[in-house]
């Protein structure tokens, strides 16, 4: 059965999985001589009331003894990372060589100590990075609404997000997805409501999508009427679809705005890493052109970015282009083509062919 051991108020919540007893009074003692940090503890020996714990509790930090299962070191380690909602986790091993971090960090664990040179300092310092870093992911999570509502737009923030993410996909081998989403006919609500109405459907929209996402998931606002996600660890196309069913199931319901009840649709274009690219400004350029795919289908719907769309893209650029061209050298010519009324035999209008 789990144990707690509770130290004091205002503390960091932290889940023990290690085998044994004396092991987690050990790490526990070495958190409580630290002035900045007071631990509220759970023990948990059994693989079993792991499950529970990570599925049922809320935690801040993870501490991951490598002795703790049976199983592979890899194949819990993302179990582990996939049901506790993206929290940190610390692991603990006996290897001290650099290449074991790097492999149990791609595993999923947020950072990695050697038990053999595990001291209070380096211990307590792990904890506290884990736990700030969380905090403020926290706290930037719960700056999304404020961004919505005032309609502050963060891209650099947004980039370097992404930039992490596909690091951080890079090194687990894993695939990630950058998710573009625009209302559509934005322009007419603005119109018909105003703009402090269509910046609380904004931000109506992002709490409603953000229940929908996993905690680990970054939404932003990246212009008046388009938001950006990006879903980290997904394993074949089959989770990013389940997940945009769930997006879309978001604008079942309509909005209210200045007393009315509106529905709106959303255009969703999708890229997903590597196969769109493997830098930051590619993925979210192919994830716009896939959302502008998107708008050619009725209502609520989403497009992936696939290779013909980047070339029909081409196509189209290429056509602009020699467009521009033909102006500026002169090669345009405007021909006026008469429209007549068979029963008159009277011109109506003309046409204008270029």
């Amino acid at each position: 059965m789990p144990q707690s051991l509770d130290t004091g108020t205002d503390q960091v919540r932290l889940l023990v999985l290690t085998p044994e007893y004396a092991d987690f009074l050990w790490l526990v003692a070495m958190l409580s001589d630290d002035p900045d940090i007071s631990p509220d503890a759970v023990w948990c020996p059994d693989i079993v009331d792991c499950d529970d714990l990570v599925r049922n509790a809320s935690f801040d930090v993870v501490v991951w003894d490598s002795a703790f299962q049976d199983s592979s070191e890899g194949a819990f380690l993302r179990y582990l990372s996939a049901v506790s909602d993206d929290r940190p986790i610390l692991a603990l091993g006996s290897d001290t060589c650099g290449d074991k971090a790097s492999t149990i960090i791609g595993y999923g664990a947020a950072d990695y100590l050697s038990r053999q040179t595990l001291d209070r300092w380096s211990f307590c310092r792990a904890i506290k990075h884990l736990w700030y870093r969380e905090q403020l992911a926290d706290s930037a999570h719960s700056q999304l609404g404020r961004e919505v509502a005032s309609g502050f737009i963060n891209r650099d923030l947004f980039f370097d997000r992404l930039r992490q993410a596909i690091l951080r996909a890079e090194r687990a081998e894993t695939r990630l997805a950058v998710l573009h989403l625009n209302i559509d006919d934005f322009r007419s609500i603005n119109e018909s409501f105003g703009y402090q109405q269509g910046d609380q459907l904004m931000l109506a929209l992002a709490d409603r999508l953000r229940e929908r996402l996993r905690r680990a998931d970054s939404l932003m606002r990246i212009a008046g009427d388009e938001l950006a996600i990006i879903i980290e660890k997904l394993e074949d196309s089959l989770d990013i679809t389940r997940i945009l069913r769930k997006l879309v199931a978001a604008l079942d319901e309509p909005f209210t705005l200045g007393g009315q009840k509106v529905l709106v649709s959303i255009s969703i274009g999708v890229a997903t890493y590597p196969e769109a690219g493997e830098n930051t400004e590619n993925i979210l350029r192919r994830a716009n052109r896939a959302m502008f795919a998107a708008k050619q289908d009725p209502g609520t719907s989403y497009r992936f970015y696939d290779r013909q769309l980047h070339v029909t893209a081409g196509h189209q650029l290429r056509v602009e282009a020699d467009l521009r061209n033909a102006l500026r050298g002169g090669e345009l010519e405007l021909y006026y083509q008469p429209r007549i009324d068979l029963a008159t035999e009277e011109v109506r209008g003309v046409e204008c062919l270029l």
